[in-house]
C-alpha cells in the first residue's frame, strides 16, 4: 500500500527524483545512473522495484505459452495432411464442415 510522504518525513541523506507528467501530474523516476556515473543495476533491469519485474514475467510467461500452443496446433495440422488416410481420421476426429454444398 502506498503512502504519501511528506517532505520533512524523507531522511536529508536519501534523494528523491520527481518528474512532472502532462495528464498525472508529479511522479517518481529511477534513474539507471547513479551520481557518479555508474549504472544503477536494480532500476535498469527491474525498474526500480521487483513488482515491475513480475509483472514483465508473468507477460513473458504468456506469451512463450501462446507460441508455444500456436506451434503445437499448427504441427498436429500439418501431420493430418501427411497421408490421406490420416487425414481422413482427423476430419472425424476434429469434425469435417462441408463449406460448399
Amino acid at each position: 500500500m502506498k503512502r504519501i510522504i511528506e517532505v520533512r518525513e524523507i531522511p536529508l541523506d536519501e534523494k528523491v527524483y520527481l518528474r512532472k507528467r502532462k495528464s498525472f501530474g508529479w511522479s517518481v523516476v529511477h534513474p539507471i545512473r547513479n551520481e557518479d556515473g555508474t549504472i544503477n543495476w536494480l532500476n535498469l533491469l527491474v525498474g526500480g522495484s521487483w513488482w515491475n519485474l513480475f509483472i514483465v514475467g508473468i507477460i513473458v510467461i504468456i506469451v512463450l505459452g501462446c507460441v508455444y500452443q500456436y506451434s503445437k496446433d499448427i504441427n498436429i495440422l500439418l501431420d493430418c495432411f501427411k497421408d490421406p488416410i490420416q487425414l481422413e481420421t482427423c476430419k472425424q476426429s476434429f469434425g469435417y464442415y462441408n463449406l460448399f454444398p
